[in-house]
């Protein structure tokens, strides 16, 4: 009877902490009645609770990748959707947790500013009754963070692309910018290109934050997913930032993982000598900064390497350099066969078998993968 009691008590308790949790919504439940949703030509962000639409979801076809070695398996086409991308005024906003979260005055969580649900799900924020004292800031500031932000992939399409939708209100291109604190090099390089003064960066640790006027430029939806207006907005900025190629292709670069702890090429040394047999350059991409990437992309007539942020940078090579990643069983995403095909660059994949934390890839399955891109190359150059 006791043991009895004591369930009957811990379940009231925990039925009334649940009923205590935050109350989650969306931005465009909260803030978008009919009228204030439209073009930026014609509603503005700033106002009290606003929420602006800038681009509709859409759907565009994803094409099978071009050299996979088991095509009916993995690189199939497919059609890839994405959400509406938005810019949202919020009167009093709060961001909370180390993953920047967005809440109302009244603590209600905007689910859609965690970067995926399993995000929402794993974070504290749904579970606090009660946040600390939040830190307040007068007048107007945009978030510019996420989770993921150290993330060199991330940091360009989930994060530094939204300034292409502050750009288009003229009421919020200068206004102060929430920078997770400790951006790296690469990072602030890119705020200089895209020209913001880092006078505007506003440095956020994690701890709570309440803004009189919270601005909100959406994330693009789903994580991992390229949307066409950040890769053609990324693409045009720092490509011109970096001028045009003083020559045709001409790089064959090799992009290793050494510099990471996970997904490692196991036997890297025996496919690294076969590539530099066929006229390949190692390239370490954290070695360099992020023009001195843009260049080398520029440049590249074909990158091969194992999957991860460094192919990020195929978005600034040219539409006829194929695109070759090893990837594990375990992590397949398809997010760069997604982008090769948006860009019209030929994609290919070969599966590596997982061990421990790396992969080990068939070497002699690689090299005719490479190979046959190449003989593509050479055949496309002699017809042109």
């Amino acid at each position: 009877m006791q043991i009895k009691r004591e369930v009957r008590r811990g379940m009231r308790r925990l039925l009334g902490f649940v009923r205590s949790y935050p109350e989650q919504t969306t931005f465009a439940a909260e803030l978008a009645p009919a009228a204030s949703a439209g073009p930026p030509s014609e509603a503005s962000a700033a106002g009290s609770g606003r929420y602006t639409l800038v681009h509709r979801g859409d759907s565009f076809p994803c094409r099978a990748s071009k050299y996979s070695i088991d095509p009916e398996t993995f690189g199939r086409a497919h059609e890839v959707r994405t959400e509406d991308v938005f810019v949202a005024g919020i009167p009093n906003g709060r961001l909370v947790s180390d993953q920047f979260i967005v809440t109302s005055a009244a603590g209600k969580i905007f689910a859609d500013s965690a970067i995926t649900k399993r995000q929402l799900a794993h974070s504290d924020a749904p579970f606090r009754r009660r946040w600390p004292a939040a830190r307040c800031l007068e007048g107007a500031h945009v978030v510019l963070a996420s989770r993921y932000w150290e993330n060199y992939y991330h940091w360009l399409f989930d994060i530094v692309s939204r300034l292409s939708l502050i750009e288009q209100f003229d009421d919020l291109r200068e206004l102060p910018l929430l920078v997770p604190k400790g951006l790296k090099g690469f990072q602030l390089e890119s705020l200089d290109l895209f020209g913001v003064d880092r006078k505007r960066l506003v440095e956020i640790d994690g701890s709570p934050v309440q803004v009189e006027w919270l601005v909100y430029p959406s994330l693009p939806r789903p994580l991992a997913t390229p949307n066409p207006w950040v890769v053609f907005w990324l693409r045009e900025k720092l490509l011109a930032a970096a001028g045009p190629p003083s020559r045709p292709p001409y790089r064959r670069l090799y992009i290793t993982r050494r510099d990471s702890a996970l997904r490692k090429l196991l036997n890297e040394d025996e496919i690294e000598g076969r590539l530099h047999k066929l006229g390949f350059e190692t390239v370490c991409c954290s070695d360099f900064g992020l023009l001195q990437q843009v260049e080398l992309f520029r440049d590249a007539e074909i990158v091969v390497g194992p999957h991860g942020a460094g192919f990020s940078n195929m978005l600034f090579a040219p539409t006829t350099a194929p695109m070759l990643e090893i990837n594990s069983p375990s992590w397949l995403q398809p997010a760069l066969q997604q982008l090769s095909s948006m860009l019209g660059q030929p994609h290919g994949w070969l599966l590596g078998a997982p061990v421990g934390e790396g992969i080990r890839a068939d070497a002699d399955q690689f090299e005719r993968m490479v190979c046959t891109a190449l003989d593509d190359l050479t055949r496309d150059h002699s017809s042109s």
